[in-house]
């Protein structure tokens, strides 16, 4: 994992995002659009005070490269690699206090590390 996604000011300054509310999710072809298309980019949500809260990195639609999240004090809270929609790679989470509290390794969706 690159430590800068543990620092969500530079996230949310040098990765250009979608709001989440943005997109659709296409049940007839199980993915999320934006204006009519399979998205392909990031999009983000943020807390009421907007700060940044969470980005996801999609690919055609599918959850595919890294989701990250974070808790209101700027704490990382999640770190996960994906590829359509199934973790594939790095999960990490933390607590409040910045503890690491799960790191776990994922291929495909099935967990091979812990």
């Amino acid at each position: 994992m690159e430590t800068k996604w543990l620092d969500r000011e530079q996230i949310d300054r040098d990765i250009p995002s979608v709001p989440f509310a943005e997109l659709n999710f296409d049940q007839d072809i199980g993915v999320y659009c934006h204006q009519g298309e399979p998205f392909t980019g990031v999009c983000s949500q943020r807390y009421p005070d907007g700060k940044l809260q969470s980005i996801i990195h999609n690919v055609l639609g599918t959850s595919s490269g890294v989701t990250a999240a974070w808790y209101p004090n700027g704490q990382i809270m999640l770190y996960s690699e994906m590829h359509a929609d199934e973790l594939h790679g790095m999960y990490i989470e933390w607590a409040k206090d910045g503890t690491k509290t799960t790191e776990q390794r994922y291929r495909r969706g099935n967990l091979i590390t812990e």
